[in-house]
């Protein structure tokens, strides 16, 4: 090849390099450029879902809440006082209508204490109706507290007991 014909094909190479160069540093950009762009767009949706699913969340909770109160303003078993669900509870107890006695706790621990009075047998069950008549009568006399809401009394003597007011101003038994 002469020199003349090398030239040649320099200038015909060089600009090809240059225009296939631009193109790669443009390929570049445009990679680096959707790569940020998807970076960012994947931090806005987890955002935006973030948002969603705690709304989703607070409306679930406004709904179980709702059902709820639902649930406890139809429940009316139970007294007006501490103490006059807690002689409802002695009388259902001394008429072995066990099922009855259990309705005067609240709603989550009304089977586990159906299961306890059915299991007592007669005469644990006697001991177990005089030392609730014994609570009863402390409560007359003033023994226990209400929370500063007013929403539940606690006693503790001769033993403990707890019990909460639902929505519908109706006492009911927490635990004993």
């Amino acid at each position: 090849m002469t020199e003349n014909e090398d030239s040649l094909l320099s200038q015909q190479v060089a600009p090809e390099l240059k225009t296939n160069r631009r193109k790669m540093k443009i390929a570049f950009i445009a990679i680096i450029f959707l790569a940020l762009l998807a970076l960012i767009g994947n931090g806005v949706y987890r955002y935006w879902l973030a948002i969603n699913s705690a709304a989703q969340y607070e409306k679930d909770l406004a709904a179980t809440m709702a059902a709820e109160r639902e649930a406890k303003m139809a429940d009316t078993y139970g007294g007006s006082t501490p103490a006059e669900t807690l002689q409802l509870y002695i009388d259902a107890l001394k008429k072995n209508d066990f099922e009855l006695a259990s309705k005067y706790f609240i709603e989550k621990n009304r089977d586990a204490q159906h299961k306890k009075i059915v299991a007592f047998g007669e005469k644990k069950l006697i001991t177990y109706a005089g030392n609730l008549e014994i609570l009863y009568k402390n409560i007359l006399k003033g023994s226990g507290a209400y929370s500063d809401d007013k929403l539940e009394f606690v006693t503790d003597k001769p033993f403990f007991a707890d019990f909460a007011l639902y929505p519908n101003n109706i006492w009911k038994i927490t635990e004993i």
